[in-house]
């Protein structure tokens, strides 16, 4: 079962809002030297640090804040994109976190910094996307 599916099916806000501290805690870091300012996300209340390679065709994405609620946040999101094709990324609806009740239990600049984390990942898509097609002209 997702992290989202197992967020989704637990019954109110505050246990919600405890599995994002939870899954938060358990994130693996990122390296001091992959936090740098080209790797942060603007947008975003806490800061957010995103590191993405593209390998056999697949986006690999690791994230990670200061906030465990934050990082849970980044966990469901990378749960659902990390091993996806860019194409794939660029095609997730934002409205499945919406459906699943994850902005019910963010205020609204937290919301908006997930928002802003989506964005990033899509343009990210893009870009290889891009240069994947550029590289077999």
């Amino acid at each position: 079962m997702s992290l989202l599916a197992q967020f989704s099916s637990l019954p109110g806000y505050t246990e919600r809002y405890e599995y994002l501290v939870e899954i938060g805690r358990a994130c693996a870091p990122l390296t001091l030297l992959e936090k740098i300012e080209q790797n942060s996300i603007s947008g975003c209340t806490s800061k957010v640090w995103c590191v993405t390679k593209l390998e056999n065709g697949m986006m690999h994405i690791r994230a990670e804040s200061r906030s465990q609620v934050i990082n849970g946040m980044l966990a469901l999101l990378l749960d659902e994109l990390g091993g996806l094709t860019p194409l794939q990324i660029l095609s997730f609806d934002e409205k499945k976190l919406m459906d699943a009740g994850v902005f019910a239990v963010l205020t609204p600049t937290r919301a908006s910094g997930l928002s802003a984390v989506l964005r990033y990942l899509k343009v990210t898509a893009a870009v290889y996307l891009h240069q994947n097609n550029n590289e077999r002209v």
